[in-house]
């Protein structure tokens, strides 16, 4: 926090009025929302893995790997680190933002950024608190960009100039500052998106879709999506398309296929498609469908349903009239600014995107006359 050169959390004190304090501020720890899981510990000195793990649960939008990245970035995990500007700690802790977060966490008597039992878990609640306060604007409309950058610019240069930019901050080191936390996030991500069977939906789609409308042509994805179609297409597993398929140029796995089975597989129901290896032939929608119809609920038309009757989780499906689509209603998830997630293979003169936040009155679908949704049993 206001570290030297790139790094630390609120850098001026103009913006720290500006902050909201939450529940969470000087109470005791939140109880895990969601399991942690996906950190690389490859590089992490040993006796702090368990904090960061902990300090992954403490709400699904900033996960273990998000951890460990802003403590590399601040500190290198040094817990004796100080700044020019008076930061503290691992996770430099100014001393005024200290005296609203800091607690004794580990119970051995004393409250102190120098101390990494104190310093993680206050990181972990107050980066959670950020990245509340930042999905708020975003979806108020008053800042723009992806909840996690701004919750980090938020961590660095104040809430206060987060709102005052209208997103990340241009200042020269905060978004170098962002840009160092997302390089050491790909290190800290384990191979295979990270995310084990069981993870929620929530904290499942804030690690694979980006959290708003990147728009089409958007083939970018997110870090631990990336990671998990390679594993799927190591394994042979629910890939989106037969080998040598997809055109130069253009990532795997940015297709609905894809995006729907990774995501259901992960937290919606493991045996997700399993008799459907999609390399076994093309049509890897009408596999989708076919499978869908057997093992789950049919919920009937999309243009018979309206958004109050699903649930997250539900899948909707085209498969006709030259048009064939796969997406999932995911509800209502602080920090992402859709309440369904998609991914797409193109059409027309669109290439296609990445997994990304979508609206209803985009999806529900009224381009996808013969859509239908299924609910797991």
């Amino acid at each position: 926090m206001g570290g030297k050169g790139i790094g630390g959390a609120v850098l001026g004190v103009a913006a720290i009025p500006v902050m909201v304090v939450v529940a969470v501020s000087g109470a005791a720890p939140t109880p895990p929302t969601a399991p942690g899981g996906g950190l690389n510990s490859a590089g992490i000195p040993a006796d702090l893995v368990p904090l960061i793990q902990a300090a992954g649960t403490v709400c699904a939008g900033i996960t273990a790997p998000d951890i460990a990245a802003q403590l590399k970035a601040e500190s290198n995990f040094n817990p004796n680190a100080t700044s020019s500007v008076g930061a503290q700690g691992i996770a430099q802790f100014m001393p005024g933002t200290w005296k609203t977060w800091g607690q004794d966490y580990n119970h051995n008597g004393t409250n102190s950024p120098l101390d990494p039992g104190d310093a993680i878990p206050a990181q972990a609640h107050f980066m959670c608190a950020l990245y509340a306060q930042v999905s708020s604007l975003l979806k108020a409309g008053a800042v723009k960009g992806d909840p996690n950058d701004l919750a980090w610019a938020a961590y660095n240069a104040g809430l206060g100039a987060v709102q005052a930019a209208g997103g990340v901050p241009q200042n020269g080191q905060t978004p170098a500052y962002i840009a160092n936390i997302r390089k050491f996030l790909a290190q800290f991500t384990l191979p295979g998106g990270g995310l084990a069977a069981g993870a929620s939906l929530a904290q499942t789609v804030l690690a694979y879709a980006w959290h708003t409308n990147q728009g089409q042509d958007h083939l970018a994805q997110m870090p631990q999506y990336a990671a998990a179609v390679k594993a799927a297409e190591t394994s042979g597993h629910f890939y989106a398309h037969q080998i040598g398929e997809v055109p130069i140029g253009r990532p795997e796995g940015d297709h609905c296929s894809a995006t729907v089975s990774l995501i259901a597989t992960t937290a919606v129901d493991p045996t997700y498609n399993d008799s459907g290896l999609l390399a076994q032939g093309a049509g890897f929608v009408p596999v989708q469908e076919a499978w869908l119809a057997a093992h789950w609920q049919a919920l009937g038309s999309a243009s018979s349903l309206s958004l109050s009757q699903l649930r997250p989780g539900d899948i909707g499906i085209s498969n006709g009239g030259g048009l064939t689509h796969v997406w999932m209603y995911v509800g209502s998830i602080p920090g992402f600014t859709g309440n369904f997630v998609e991914g797409s293979y193109g059409y027309g003169s669109h290439v296609g995107f990445a997994p990304q936040a979508r609206q209803s009155s985009t999806v529900l679908y009224a381009g996808h006359p013969n859509a239908v949704y299924y609910r797991k049993k």
